[in-house]
């Protein structure tokens, strides 16, 4: 079937619209119908049907006047709204309905009531007895391990599960580690405060200081075994030692042939391809002046951090360490909160975020130099977006607040994000 429609003549002229529709086969003559309207610039407009005989029906629309002829508009009936034919035994195909384009973006919120990724670190503590000596102004270096180490618990609540191991195991000269490590785990502050209550009354107090060897290899053994099970119920995750001592390893004749310093340089495993590695931090309380023993510089390097040994020589040195590492710790780990690649199904691609904590929008932000804080993505821009690091101010704030304040909203085919 062929369809061809002519309009002739112009303004001031006659005008004709012919509609062919050649449908095929063969007829012969027939008669004619007649179809009148009216027409524009005076005058009757009118109108025929009639059959070619030949398969071919023609509709002819004459009008006459000096103005345009309307003589189209006149036999609306017989066409759609679409302009089409509207003859109801022709099998014209259906109007192709095309979606209108998306006014908004779709949107899903998800809140996160699971735990966030919060950092291990086991507190390697030696409570041997030169812990006892002066460590600035009116306290000694164990009362000050024991009040920087609270504080500093206080601090990252959320953020970090706190596991404490402290060496010798007992007063009787031995070289091992205590046999019951603390776990890292929520809220252990009050077992580990328990396990450091004796140096509440001082150095001399007794159960505070607990023999004069420094089994730090030992004690590292003991991690890398307690380490091979799950501390907080993740495989994958890495764990960080924080060593604290005031000297370089060592047990006196206990220690035969070996060199001490080498056998705990090699339990150091930050560096190693043993499951799981163990990035390890050293503090090393020292006199004013002195650097840190070049065994425990060597277990820090070992231990895969950035750092070299923390030379500490009073409270005030102490806590700027132990914010240093910690706080680290906090931004790279609880800080980066892992996206649902799926929020609602396969197919839902998101292209948008929306941040919020405690109710409060957080600004993107990839500079990181928003004052109020702010979050940015930490891949590859080649690859899907996994997770978010939030920095700055809005990351101390994520880390005061319950997990179930942070409220994350997915788009999709929005060109602006959903509010």
């Amino acid at each position: 079937m062929a369809v061809a429609a002519v309009t002739v003549g112009g303004a001031g002229c006659t005008q004709r619209t012919v509609l062919e529709l050649s449908v095929g086969g063969t007829g012969s003559a027939g008669s004619t119908g007649s179809l009148a309207s009216a027409g524009t610039g005076g005058g009757a407009t009118g109108g025929s049907v009639r059959d070619s005989g030949a398969g071919t029906i023609v509709l002819v629309d004459s009008g006459a006047g000096g103005g345009v002829d309307a003589g189209v508009d006149s036999h609306r009936d017989a066409f759609d709204r679409d302009g089409r034919p509207s003859f109801p035994n022709m099998p014209f195909p259906p109007r192709q309905q095309q979606p209108p384009p998306p006014s908004q973006a779709e949107c899903v919120t998800r809140v996160y009531p699971r735990p966030l990724r919060a950092s291990d670190v086991m507190l390697v503590v030696g409570r041997n007895a030169s812990m006892a000596a002066p460590f600035g102004v009116g306290t000694t270096r164990i009362q000050a391990v024991e009040a920087k180490l609270m504080g500093a618990m206080a601090s990252y609540p959320n953020a970090i599960h706190f596991g404490y191991l402290d060496y010798p195991s007992d007063a009787t000269s031995s070289c091992t580690a205590s046999a019951t490590p603390i776990r890292p785990n929520t809220d252990t502050s009050n077992a580990i405060q328990l396990a450091l209550k004796p140096c509440d009354g001082g150095p001399t107090a007794a159960g505070c200081l607990l023999g004069d060897n420094r089994p730090i290899k030992d004690a590292m053994d003991a991690l890398s075994g307690d380490f091979q099970a799950p501390m907080s119920g993740d495989y994958g995750k890495k764990f960080t030692a924080i060593l604290i001592a005031d000297g370089p390893p060592g047990c006196g004749p206990q220690d035969g042939a070996q060199d001490p310093c080498m056998a705990a340089t090699n339990s150091t495993y930050g560096n190693s391809q043993k499951f799981p590695p163990i990035k390890t931090y050293v503090i090393a309380l020292v006199d004013k002046g002195t650097d840190p023993a070049a065994c425990l510089k060597a277990m820090a390097n070992q231990g895969g951090t950035t750092y070299q040994a923390f030379p500490v020589a009073d409270g005030n040195d102490l806590q700027m360490a132990l914010d240093t590492i910690l706080g680290y710790l906090a931004r790279t780990t609880y800080c980066a909160i892992d996206l649902i690649t799926d929020p609602r199904g396969p197919t839902f691609k998101f292209d948008h975020l929306t941040l919020r904590i405690a109710g409060q929008l957080i600004q993107y932000d990839p500079t990181g130099m928003l004052a109020e804080g702010g979050w940015s993505s930490s891949n590859d821009p080649a690859q899907p977006v996994q997770e978010i690091q939030v920095h700055g101010p809005a990351c101390v704030q994520l880390q005061k607040v319950t997990t179930d304040a942070v409220e994350i909203t997915y788009s999709q085919n929005g060109p602006t994000p959903c509010p």
